[in-house]
């Protein structure tokens, strides 16, 4: 790890920005997959950061441990990328692009980490080193093998799990949950003991949200933040049946009530 919280910029780092497949591609992706009754391929890349080259001169100290001892002081000048550098996802992310174009593909114009190639039949999906590729089993194979003589690439095989969301084939369908991390939500807000129903529109009528007035009671307006936040995240990536009433909840973050609080 290099310490990166040291570096200036301007001085050894100037841009960071290193793109990522937005969720809603990644949805769109499963769905295009399951329309055409193709496999969904997880390839992980091992000590990603390691494979680039660095963009700046960048001197580091001698690891603890590993000095020379005839020049103990001396420092050392980076030919690679390096966890910890600032600019190491940006320095991985433009060689892994490198090494997909020269294979064949093509960048999307709306989304720069989903890649298309006509030659291959594939569509690739790029998430810092993780990579989805939808396609014939044969030919995501046969990609698999291209990129792994030039990184470290681990085959896992079909998609059961990605950035938390578990992915179940079911039927000709995909299924996408993200139980766990509901789980650990309704532990952390000490909503176990709730039951669960079943809505089109998850709200309770009976509740009517309400603009806070003077003789409001108020509630705990940094756990309500903290929960409908949270409730974002899930409708965002996986429960967009819960979009209006998160929107309709988090329209109250300033000024709550215990109305509002229950209604979450």
């Amino acid at each position: 790890m290099a310490k990166g919280y040291s570096q200036q910029f301007g001085f050894d780092f100037d841009e960071t920005y290193a793109p990522v497949v937005r969720i809603e591609h990644v949805r769109i992706l499963f769905s295009l997959a399951a329309f055409f009754n193709l496999p969904v391929i997880h390839l992980d890349s091992k000590n990603a950061f390691l494979h680039g080259t660095s963009d700046f001169a960048i001197y580091v100290t001698q690891p603890p441990g590993f000095e020379n001892p005839t020049c103990p002081e001396a420092v050392l000048l980076l030919l690679k990328s390096l966890y910890g550098l600032k600019q190491a996802s940006r320095i991985w992310y433009l060689t892994l692009y490198d090494a997909i174009i020269n294979l064949g593909f093509e960048s999307s114009n709306f989304d720069p980490s989903i890649f298309i190639s006509q030659r291959w039949n594939l569509l690739l999906a790029v998430y810092v080193d993780d990579i989805l590729v939808v396609g014939p089993q044969v030919k995501c194979n046969e990609f698999a093998n291209q990129l792994s003589r030039q990184f470290q690439i681990t085959n896992q095989g079909p998609m059961s799990s990605f950035l938390g969301i578990n992915v179940e084939c079911r039927n000709g369908m995909i299924l996408l949950n993200q139980i766990g991390y509901i789980n650990r939500m309704a532990q952390r807000f000490q909503l176990e003991s709730f039951n669960s129903i079943s809505m089109a529109t998850p709200l309770d009528r009976l509740l009517p949200l309400q603009k806070a007035d003077f003789n409001s009671k108020r509630a705990n307006g940094t756990l309500y933040k903290e929960l409908t936040e949270s409730l974002n995240h899930l409708a965002i990536w996986t429960r967009p049946d819960t979009s209006f009433a998160v929107s309709k909840l988090s329209q109250f973050n300033q000024d709550l009530t215990v109305t509002h609080n229950n209604a979450a």
